[in-house]
């Protein structure tokens, strides 16, 4: 999944795969191998599409204290 077009990709499999069970999407937040890490813009495009409960695919703790003042910047709805 990309940081732009996480949810379109997921929404997509889930109904390729005709689930009817409910779904949380999760977004990954992982840098990539070159180092860069996901803008605020691209991952609270994710979390303005999503219902409550869908989350990051890594909490930002003291490990990697530069994505820190990322959380407050996004929009939870949960």
């Amino acid at each position: 999944m990309s940081w732009s077009s996480g949810h379109a990709e997921a929404v997509r499999m889930l109904e390729a795969a005709r689930l009817q069970a409910p779904v949380w999407i999760v977004q990954s937040n992982d840098d990539t191998p070159q180092g860069a890490s996901p803008a605020t813009a691209d991952l609270n495009a994710f979390f303005d599409l999503t219902p409550p409960y869908s989350s990051l695919w890594e909490f930002p703790s003291s490990a990697s204290p530069a994505k820190l003042p990322q959380l407050a910047l996004l929009h939870w709805m949960n």
